[in-house]
């Protein structure tokens, strides 16, 4: 399953699209949800997802705007608009900034899981591209990785991909595709595995609460750490504190 972001003004959209759209169907998981564009680009700096699902109008931040700071970011998010607004201009933009698909509102059943399905198979090659590569380097790591890994380690709270590229001068699309390179695995991936580790170890300490936890590996919604934690693990942080034994579905 790849992860999914909702964003949209329109709260019954939201909950709607959440609810009622057979999202495992496409490949998907929905790990979120905004109702602003800024809302959703801090959650993204927080957890990166592979996919979001973006209103184009929107106060304050419009879609277009979003779709141009993500990109000027270097973030790997692709991105599918929905608007009510079938404008040639929009649409003619949305694909200028890397936009996957433009579909209308109210959105067509199969017309959405088709647009699904090709962002699905394009992350699936990426990731079988990587395949070669899944073992992680560390037997004589490259001085540009080696303090990316120090520092993550040390800066989980505040860490994010921006961050890390001022702290060793690279451009953050490069640097995306170097950690790939050196490390094997993508650098959103590799954070998250980090975040959920620690989180994993702190939860099993009674002096940190769970929202204490979320704050401390970078999570400042405790409801966002929640359903990433869920997701990474298959059971919610609280399992730990009810002395739950669960067996993870995946990392550890």
């Amino acid at each position: 399953m790849y992860t999914l972001l909702l964003v949209d003004d329109e709260r019954d959209i939201l909950i709607n699209l959440s609810t009622y759209f057979p999202w495992e169907k496409g490949g998907f998981i929905v790990v979120g949800q905004a109702e602003t564009g800024l809302e959703a680009l801090r959650f993204i700096q927080q957890q990166p997802v592979d996919l979001i699902l973006c209103d184009i109008r929107m106060p304050g931040f419009s879609g277009l705007e979003f779709a141009k700071k993500i990109k000027e970011l270097g973030l790997p998010s692709r991105i599918i608009f929905l608007s009510a607004y079938r404008r040639f201009e929009y649409a003619k933009e949305a694909f200028r900034y890397g936009v996957r698909d433009y579909l209308l509102k109210p959105p067509d059943f199969q017309e959405l899981l088709n647009s699904l399905y090709r962002v699905r198979n394009e992350l699936d090659a990426e990731r079988e591209a990587q395949s070669s590569n899944d073992e992680l380097s560390t037997s004589s790591p490259d001085p540009t990785i080696q303090a990316i890994r120090a520092y993550l380690q040390g800066n989980l709270e505040h860490a994010c991909l921006q961050r890390v590229a001022t702290l060793v001068g690279m451009n953050p699309n490069y640097l995306s595709s170097f950690f790939k390179e050196k490390m094997g695995i993508p650098f959103s991936e590799y954070l998250m595995k980090l975040r959920m580790g620690k989180a994993k170890q702190l939860l099993s300490d009674p002096q940190y609460s769970v929202q204490r936890v979320s704050k401390l590996v970078g999570y400042s919604n405790v409801k966002n750490f929640t359903r990433a934690f869920k997701y990474y693990f298959g059971f919610p942080p609280s399992s730990l504190r009810r002395g739950i034994q669960i067996h993870p579905l995946q990392g550890s």
